[in-house]
């Protein structure tokens, strides 16, 4: 683009270049992020090394990304059916 703009003056030795406006790829891990890291990381390990695990924490970690999910957005989260909670 910058070649197309500036024609052969773009061709220089050295070219510098803004990446203010540019997206960046950057996430901000919370909590909950690393814990489940944490957890499928020891997971796959102890199944690599065949250790057999007391507890897996599976469970937990399905319970975690729902609540990363719903964090921002507390009216989207779904509603308990009444049959469900008796």
């Amino acid at each position: 683009m910058s070649i197309g703009l500036h024609g052969k003056a773009a061709l220089e030795d050295a070219v510098h270049i803004d990446t203010i406006l540019q997206e960046k790829n950057i996430t901000y891990p919370t909590d909950s992020k690393l814990v489940i890291r944490i957890i499928n990381r020891l997971n796959k390990i102890a199944k690599a090394h065949g250790i057999s695990q007391w507890r897996t924490f599976v469970k937990e970690v399905k319970s975690l990304r729902l609540n990363i999910r719903h964090f921002r957005h507390v009216k989207k989260e779904p509603k308990p059916n009444a049959r469900q909670s008796g």
